[in-house]
């Protein structure tokens, strides 16, 4: 909710609103980031060699829709060959991605998430042995200074602190981007140390792979219509499929409206129209089971030749 001053200045003029809010956004927010960054020894993001990261020109990004059910496993066979980026509750499934990226989970989060994730990364922690792993909105873990997984996952951890646009409405939330890109938030000629963030981790994956530049990123169990998660499948997941954080049958919650909250659908073709059209960046679902089908199209089937999956080294 905006206090009195706020609102009446969102009501006045929302180009001096959305200057304001970032103003205290940079002095408030990304402060808090940068102190628990440094209390925790997380690395940032531009320490990383990103040459190394990106091994080809497409990126998968990973999703947990229960539409991953149905990809075959000789498409998970080409999937290997790409980059890919899986994210949240993604080590449940087998597929290792090259990267992982997650919102950080504090000690006191409800459902008992935290114990759930700590289980989950204890049983993957040599898997994901030199996978690139990337922490997000780490001033919520204070004050205990921990995150679900920052001890059971081996290796580094890398930040990325994440710049939203603060909108009520779809139109407010194209001035927003435009600004943002205007701000060079989106320029993959300098450092990745901030990346845009909108509604959920997706946002700022799809962010991301812009300025990795990526010049095809395919969503896949991006499905949106429904809350179903692919370790829900009982038969697939016996371990796993219990949980449930709200009714499988309702549209996804980053795809419900709500005040002050554009839905991630609206975001992505917002971005699809705003930045990935004009840069030659095509962006695809893996199948038809989307809610962004067809506005986005599906995947072309000779993205799943058989792909030559490159060497890892340690």
């Amino acid at each position: 909710m905006l206090n009195p001053a706020s609102h009446l200045l969102h009501k006045v003029s929302y180009s001096l609103f959305l200057r304001a809010y970032y103003l205290k956004y940079l002095f408030s927010e990304l402060r808090k980031e940068e102190y628990c960054r440094r209390q925790l020894g997380i690395r940032r993001f531009t320490d990383l060699d990103l040459c190394s990261v990106k091994r080809s020109d497409t990126l998968f990004i990973l999703a947990s829709g229960s539409s991953i059910n149905k990809i075959s496993p000789a498409r998970w066979d080409a999937i290997a060959g790409y980059d890919s980026i899986g994210f949240n509750f993604w080590p449940i499934h087998a597929f290792i991605p090259n990267m992982y990226f997650m919102e950080a989970i504090p000690t006191n989060h409800p459902h008992e998430m935290f114990e759930l994730f700590c289980r989950i990364a204890r049983q993957r922690a040599q898997d994901y042995r030199w996978v690139t792993k990337v922490v997000t909105e780490l001033r919520y873990v204070l004050p205990a200074k921990r995150f679900a997984g920052s001890e059971e996952f081996p290796g580094p951890w890398y930040t990325l602190h994440t710049f939203p646009v603060a909108a009520s409405t779809l139109g407010e939330f194209a001035y927003g981007l435009s600004y943002l890109q205007s701000k060079g938030l989106f320029d993959t000629t300098v450092p990745i140390n901030v990346v845009f963030k909108q509604a959920s981790t997706l946002s700022s994956l799809i962010a991301l792979a812009i300025r990795m530049q990526y010049r095809i990123i395919v969503l896949c169990g991006v499905d949106l219509i429904h809350s179903e998660y692919f370790y829900q499948d009982a038969a697939l997941y016996p371990k796993a499929a219990s949980l449930e954080f709200s009714p499988r049958h309702q549209p996804h919650a980053t795809n419900s409206p709500m005040p002050w909250r554009i839905t991630i659908e609206s975001v992505i073709l917002e971005m699809k129209r705003q930045l990935l059209d004009p840069m030659g960046v095509q962006l695809y679902v893996e199948n038809r089971s989307s809610a962004l089908w067809p506005r986005i199209a599906e995947a072309p089937a000779s993205l799943f030749a058989t792909q030559k999956v490159p060497a890892v080294v340690p």
